[in-house]
């Protein structure tokens, strides 16, 4: 009989490869658990870390995310144009506050003409004129004003004796300009020609006098060419008739004596045609009918000397009518309109 030994089939061997089994496998699946936990750990912390991130990198707003480096790029933009406007107002601010202190430097040019006993200021600039100033030797300034013109021409007398003109011209940006200039002026006579005007119909007299010796006058009309007429040696009275046309007119006249002394006056001139009129009779009584194209101030009838006023109103057509007796009478209309023309006629009259 052969006995054979099966270690396999041995029920102790085999329980106890068995619990060897259970014990190797335990132990792998708490390694495999281990590293699990370490796995998942690892993986939590990155969760953790990246979580981090992105709370750093993501600003949540409403409902959607928006990134941290795009709001950078945005404010640096805002940045950039914050410096680029300021950096400009800056700039204007510093040309204005320049532009105070180094003005443009203006061209001036002044320019003075002696005619007698006066003296003409012309000044001229490329920027327009604030003011000027002028004064003679230490006297008292007197300023006109520019009224933001580029061109200024005035004219002023020259004091007797050796006088110092001074002239201060300020621009538009407050440069100033010195100018002077002596003038000698030594006369005894000081005293103006004195012009004066007399209506003659539809004339004008113009007269002017001098106490010592005239030199010349002129009359000008508007912008026409002046007409000069000049007196002869030691004339001391120019009389000039002028014709005066229908409507309103500027009228110069300038009288100029010996020693160049100079009166100016303009006057407004309203020109208008004489009224006119007609005489008749009917029965007793003299009728007088005036026209006049702008009004008819009065009609005045004399007979043999008396007068008999009618004020009309200003009317363009208007009647006077005057009672006179039998025999032959002496007759004078004068018809006046709104202008002071005035249209006369004297003639003898039977009834």
């Amino acid at each position: 009989m052969n006995l054979i030994l099966n270690t396999n089939n041995n029920p102790n061997d085999e329980q106890q490869k068995n619990e060897t089994n259970k014990a190797k496998q335990h132990k792998l699946t708490s390694n495999n658990l281990y590293n699990k936990i370490q796995e998942n750990k690892d993986i939590s912390n990155r969760i953790t870390k990246e979580r981090t991130n992105n709370l750093n990198n993501y600003k949540f707003i409403g409902n959607t995310y928006s990134q941290k480096t795009d709001i950078v790029k945005v404010m640096r933009i805002f940045a950039i144009a914050c410096i680029v406007i300021g950096t400009i107002i800056t700039s204007k601010s510093v040309y204005a506050l320049t532009l105070g202190k180094t003005k443009p430097k203006d061209t001036v040019q002044v320019s003075t003409e002696k005619m007698g006993k006066e003296v003409t200021i012309s000044i001229s600039t490329q920027y327009p004129i604030k003011e000027f100033r002028y004064r003679w030797n230490d006297g008292e300034e007197t300023e006109i004003k520019g009224n933001e013109t580029v061109d200024i021409t005035k004219t002023i007398d020259i004091p007797n004796g050796n006088n110092v003109l001074n002239i201060t011209v300020i621009d538009y940006y407050g440069n100033r300009t010195e100018y002077q200039k002596t003038y000698l002026y030594e006369s005894s006579d000081v005293v103006k020609p004195t012009i004066r005007f007399e209506k003659l119909g539809t004339k004008l007299r113009i007269i002017a006098n001098d106490e010592t010796a005239l030199l010349y006058m002129t009359y000008q009309w508007n912008d026409e060419e002046p007409i000069r007429k000049d007196a002869t040696e030691g004339e001391t009275e120019l009389v000039e008739e002028i014709e005066v046309e229908k409507g309103r007119g500027k009228l110069t006249v300038i009288a100029v004596d010996k020693e160049e002394n100079k009166e100016t006056i303009t006057r407004t001139i309203v020109g208008a045609n004489k009224p006119t009129f007609t005489i008749d009779a009917e029965q007793n009584n003299l009728v007088v009918k005036a026209k006049d194209d702008d009004g008819i101030k009065n009609i005045s009838i004399f007979v043999d000397g008396k007068e008999n006023k009618f004020e009309q109103n200003n009317l363009k057509e208007a009647t006077a009518k005057v009672e006179i007796g039998q025999g032959t009478h002496l007759i004078k209309v004068v018809v006046t309109n709104i202008n002071d023309q005035e249209a006369t006629r004297e003639l003898r009259a039977t009834i």
